[in-house]
């Protein structure tokens, strides 16, 4: 639990640190799976970059929309627009978003290459938790997304300085997401290594990570991610999540056809 730390006097942050150790490591295993997908190495290059283009983008998108009186009280109170844009910007993402944003991003690079679209989604899938759990640990680290009041065994306490709620015993809800983010990864790793037919490995990885996100918000304290009637932004997205990627885990052969045709 600590937000920043130093390195050869250059001041960093854990949580931005941790997403990029996860996106290298991700990456890595990316590039060690090549041999199980049609990919060669320009394919593979690009579709991390766009993939982490549009999930930076989307993410942030999806966080704004949350927290749009944020956005409005910003420019209300604002002085100087470049200080006001930058801090709208500096932090605050939601991972959903990413997923959506990354999702559009890989599709437009599939259209404009006529590449394959669910070969890349398939590929890359395994590897989404593996960087996730990462960033769920930065999280951690940083205090934000933070879980429900919890004055039991393994409650955590964060600094003054942490992003979110400091001062009060609280759940880890950062690091149980992690670890089923790493659950996720091996059951997709071990999944993958069988050919399977196109849209499988997306198909259950959308209804793993759906289910878990949706049970694993009961357990959040933190609203900045917005709530409608019983649920929070994120449960919704995965209530729609969860039958999409059992229709793609069905059918995803069958749809990709069509889309070809």
């Amino acid at each position: 639990m600590k937000p920043f730390y130093t390195i050869f006097g250059i001041r960093l942050a854990s949580y931005g640190s941790l997403i990029a150790l996860g996106i290298v490591m991700a990456s890595l295993v990316y590039w060690y799976r090549k041999k199980e997908y049609p990919a060669d190495k320009e394919t593979i290059f690009y579709s991390i970059v766009y993939g982490m283009i549009g999930g930076f983008i989307g993410a942030k998108l999806l966080y704004l929309i949350t927290d749009f009186n944020f956005v409005i009280e910003s420019f209300k109170n604002s002085k100087d627009i470049f200080t006001t844009l930058s801090n709208i910007l500096a932090g605050g993402y939601i991972f959903y978003g990413g997923i959506i944003g990354a999702l559009i991003a890989l599709y437009i690079y599939a259209k404009k290459y006529k590449l394959n679209y669910l070969d890349i989604t398939d590929s890359m899938a395994p590897e989404v938790p593996l960087a996730h759990a990462f960033g769920r640990i930065g999280c951690f680290m940083a205090g934000c997304c933070y879980g429900m009041p919890w004055d039991r065994k393994f409650c955590v306490i964060f600094p003054k300085e942490s992003v979110g709620l400091s001062g009060v015993k609280l759940f880890p809800v950062q690091l149980l997401s992690s670890l089923g983010n790493v659950i996720i990864f091996i059951i997709l790793f071990i999944y993958s290594k069988k050919d399977r037919s196109k849209g499988k490995v997306t198909g259950l990885y959308m209804m793993l990570y759906g289910v878990g996100r949706f049970l694993v918000e009961f357990l959040r304290y933190d609203d900045v991610r917005g709530h409608f009637l019983f649920f929070s932004t994120s449960q919704w997205i995965s209530i729609i999540l969860v039958p999409l990627g059992f229709i793609l885990y069905k059918k995803g052969e069958n749809l990709c056809k069509k889309t070809e045709e």
